[in-house]
């Protein structure tokens, strides 16, 4: 007897796959063992002991203000300005994890003036907390030597006593007599940075009012702001000028933060 005929699989014959359908199955396996790979290795790369632990920023003891108009000083400018009547000062303030910034800009008008002179003064106080300021400092001002500006003349200069480095730079005006236009008071300490503004307009039909455009005058009238500011964001003068008992809060650095 003659035995019955092999009964197919259900679905009819099984056909072999294509090479190229292979070659996809590979390359997907592959890539899924060497993806298990890669995550495993970028994982265990954040506790690797090759790379150092982040360092804690020098803020050399300032701690930030959310309000700088209320911090900042400027009463070595009493003498000469008062309050303009028809501005209010305006603020800017964020924190953030790279760094935190309040600045606060004051718009004055001269006690005697009649006419158009005014002051703007800006306190801009930045506490960088991702990288330290230090490397590039003096270059973002000394740079400005280098300026060919047709209309303005810069002289930089480092100043003595206020931080780890400060600059003052004067900015004249070269269409109008060389008349003192702008000045900037930069200082570092640490991580910390404050910038104070000095931004005047003297009207041509005041020279009474020139004298308030003096180099000298300036200088020294923003150093004194700086310093009062600074102290009180160490926290030697609180808000009132009274100065406390006992010694300024730890800056927050660590051996190894550089200066």
């Amino acid at each position: 007897m003659t035995p019955p005929p092999a009964v197919p699989p259900p679905g009819g014959p099984r056909r072999p796959l294509p090479g190229w359908l292979w070659a996809v199955g590979g390359v997907v396996v592959a890539s899924a063992v060497w993806g298990g790979v890669l995550v495993l290795t970028v994982g265990g790369s954040e506790n690797s002991p090759s790379e150092p632990p982040p360092v804690r920023p020098n803020l050399a003891g300032y701690t930030y203000a959310a309000d700088m108009c209320e911090t900042a000083d400027t009463s070595a400018f009493d003498v000469d300005y008062q309050a303009d009547g028809y501005r209010e000062p305006s603020e800017l303030a964020y924190e953030h994890r790279a760094l935190d910034r309040s600045a606060c800009t004051f718009y004055l008008s001269p006690l005697a003036t009649t006419g158009y002179s005014s002051l703007y003064l800006t306190y801009d106080a930045v506490w960088h907390k991702g990288t330290s300021p230090r490397a590039e400092f003096a270059a973002s001002y000394r740079q400005q030597e280098q300026y060919e500006d047709v209309n303005y003349d810069y002289a930089v200069e480092p100043v003595d006593g206020l931080g780890d480095e400060a600059f003052i730079v004067y900015q004249t005006d070269t269409l109008d007599d060389g008349r003192l236009a702008r000045v900037v008071l930069a200082v570092r300490e640490g991580w910390f940075v404050h910038t104070l503004t000095w931004d005047a307009y003297i009207d041509p039909a005041e020279p009474e009012m020139s004298e308030l455009a003096d180099p000298d005058h300036v200088g020294e009238a923003m150093r004194e702001a700086t310093e009062e500011t600074l102290a009180t964001l160490r926290g030697e003068v609180p808000l009132g000028g009274t100065e406390p008992s006992g010694s300024p809060q730890d800056g927050g650095g660590s051996p190894g933060a550089d200066a």
